[in-house]
């Protein structure tokens, strides 16, 4: 079983928001490429589980394809889009005009880490490293206290005795205080912690290769960490951020801190292997394992928590008939004891996700047959012991359980499932459906949406007009023989060879805003272009054509674009929900990208844009700032009222043989 954390709702705007840039030029798609890439692809996938305002950019893919990218004419796009309506900001000396910053790293790592600290604060955090840390690896770590607006190099504040050169892998912030970090060096075991933005350090070796750490989310002092390569597999404890520690357990598989408001804070759950059962167990200490713990459940292992929910598997063998051994989903609910679950279909069950637990039920992904891939979504009841199929054949991954054997197997380190909450408003989700059986190719999958969480699916309405200004044949009016709809891309674009397509955005802080890259036709395979809906997705409208990164600002009142496979100086704006658009000039020569971000949950319209030259691989950190001038513009132009849900259902309604 494989888990994905979507929170919406948590202390000061904390939710998990990981971006993975890797782009490729190059469309190849054969086994050379896959030879090529896969080995490093794989390993620069990193799980930031609390995370929130951390993005990781790599660039690696782009060192061989240089020179193959054509250079961005914004002025094609908009004489294409606008008919006058659009036009190109030429005048930055106006005082109404956005303004740029550019920042020469002088570093050629591969990847950055970059961290927005929140909560009002303007230290942003750059952590340059190279994808597979070694003992000859480097890193540097810069902090900007401006915003961006400049960056110093910290790397020489972090000491080691006997002039050793710190290695920084990873780096994790508290959960408390968005001061304080922890950042470990996996190859000389040691941790440097602050308290201050990075200011000052202290230095501190440490029993363990801290390949995984845990910070306490209401207690700052409390930190777990493991091994994740230790065969003894050693769980250690720190209650003074990381000073001293000290071992605790062994055999541990997973650890997790309790929650607010079913635990206090000195419950931890641990997955422990056993060697007097098949699997392990489930425990729990209530008072940081200074007496022995509790086992909650006997053979329980693959133990994940969600909110009120605590999943686990056991495997289950029956002495008359059935399918062999079977895998049992068991869940607690608000810390009740383990139950297991119930499916209102007698299939066998070799599998589970959960693909998200908010808003008091549970998507599960279940594969019914690891060999086919075979696997459907269903949604739970307010417990999460009992569940109903809600759709066929969901597009999954798991690279120990569905389609491992498939191409995906040299991209994707970690289970996936593409369903996607949109942000702000409840029970809306966009889903990838395979339309063919044993199959895992773009071409044989569609996109389906639901305004009330499952209840019912419908094909999504595609924009009456095409990029091109042609009619299109909405599949509520047509047979579907001779239809289209819209289809979005999500991880599993994301990872194709040659399409690396950027995944559906919306924010919390703009209900209803959404932007996306996206087909209009029968699936999936076809050149996209960036589609924008202002109504939870009822209602689209094409926005820009071709592939490009994309932001949200000010509470979605500003959108930012950037060319994703052309080298560029310039950027595209709207203000007006994707209705027209402005072009700008952010720096004086043209560079690759490699990504524009901006700080999540932030009625900000200032964005980043992450690149590097174009003969040479240096990074640059651009700030453009859009504020200028448009804060009253932006203010004004309020978007129409959301679609209410008996809007929503009425849509399902009209689309029910979208389940056929």
């Amino acid at each position: 079983m494989a888990t994905e954390r979507m929170r919406h709702s948590v202390p000061r705007c904390i939710f998990v928001f990981t971006l993975f840039a890797f782009f490729e030029y190059s469309v190849e798609t054969d086994s050379e490429f896959l030879r090529k890439r896969s080995s490093s692809f794989a390993s620069e996938q990193i799980k930031l589980k609390y995370d929130s305002r951390t993005f990781v950019i790599d660039s690696e893919n782009f060192q061989s394809e240089n020179g193959n990218a054509q250079n961005f004419d914004p002025s094609k796009i908009l004489s294409a889009r606008g008919k006058g309506r659009n036009k190109r900001d030429t005048s930055s000396s106006k005082t109404n005009s956005p303004s740029s910053v550019s920042v020469q790293l002088n570093d050629s790592h591969t990847q950055m880490i970059v961290h927005w600290a929140g909560a009002g604060s303007q230290v942003i955090i750059a952590l340059s490293r190279s994808s597979h840390p070694s003992s000859s690896s480097t890193s540097n770590l810069f902090i900007s206290y401006d915003y961006g607006t400049s960056f110093e190099n910290m790397q020489y504040k972090l000491t080691m005795p006997h002039s050793m050169v710190p290695i920084i892998n990873h780096y994790y912030n508290s959960r408390v205080y968005n001061s304080h970090y922890i950042f470990t060096d996996i190859i000389h075991n040691y941790i440097f912690t602050t308290l201050d933005y990075g200011r000052t350090f202290s230095s501190h070796s440490v029993p363990f290769t801290p390949t995984d750490l845990k910070l306490h989310a209401s207690n700052p002092n409390l930190v777990l960490g493991m091994n994740k390569n230790d065969t003894e597999k050693k769980l250690y404890l720190s209650e003074d951020f990381g000073y001293n520690w000290r071992m605790v357990q062994q055999g541990v598989v997973n650890v997790e801190w309790g929650e607010a408001p079913y635990d206090n804070e000195t419950v931890i759950y641990v997955e422990r292997q056993e060697s007097w059962t098949n699997g392990g167990s489930i425990l729990s200490s209530n008072n940081l394992f200074r007496t022995s713990p509790k086992i909650l459940l006997y053979g329980g292992k693959n133990l994940k928590m969600e909110g009120p929910y605590m999943f686990a598997t056991k495997t289950a063998s029956f002495l008359f008939g059935g399918h062999g051994p079977t895998k049992q989903l068991w869940v607690s609910y608000k810390r009740r004891p383990f139950v297991n679950t119930q499916f209102s279909e007698n299939i066998h069950r070799e599998d589970y996700y959960v693909a998200d637990a908010s808003e008091e039920q549970v998507f599960l992904v279940v594969t019914h047959n690891l060999t086919t891939g075979d696997s459907n979504l269903y949604i739970s009841d307010v417990t999460g012991s009992k569940y109903s199929k809600t759709l066929d054949n969901i597009v999954y991954f798991n690279p120990e359980g569905a389609h491992s054997t498939s191409w995906l197997r040299h991209f994707a380190k970690d289970a996936f499932v593409d369903l996607t909450k949109i942000k702000g408003l409840k029970g809306v989700y966009i889903a990838s459906q395979l339309t063919k059986n044993n199959s895992f190719q773009r071409d044989e999958q569609r996109s389906m949406i639901t305004f009330d969480k499952g209840g019912e699916w419908s094909l999504i309405n595609p924009p009456a007009y095409d990029i091109n200004g042609n009619k299109t044949k909405n599949c509520t009016s047509h047979s579907r023989e001779n239809c289209s709809s819209l289809h979005l891309t999500q991880e599993f674009s994301r990872l194709y060879p040659g399409a690396r397509n950027v995944p559906i955005l919306s924010r919390e802080s703009a209900p209803g805003i959404i932007m996306a890259t996206g087909i209009i036709g029968q699936n999936l395979k076809d050149r996209p272009d960036v589609y924008v809906s202002s109504s939870a997705g009822y209602q689209w409208r094409p926005a820009l054509e071709g592939s490009y990164f994309y932001a949200m600002g000010d509470h979605g009142g500003l959108l930012v674009a950037v060319p994703q496979f052309q080298n560029t100086k310039d950027l595209l704006y709207s203000w007006d929900e994707g209705e027209t658009w402005n072009s700008y000039t952010f720096h004086n020569e043209t560079i690759r990208v490699y990504g524009v971000l901006t700080e999540p949950g932030e009625a900000t319209a200032i964005f980043s844009i992450f690149g590097s030259h174009l003969g040479y691989h240096k990074w640059l950190i651009i700030q453009v700032n859009m504020d200028k001038g448009f804060r009253k513009l932006m203010t004004k132009q309020r978007r129409e009222a959301i679609l209410p849900a008996a809007e929503y259902r009425t849509v399902s309604e009209k689309n029910q043989d979208a389940r056929s």
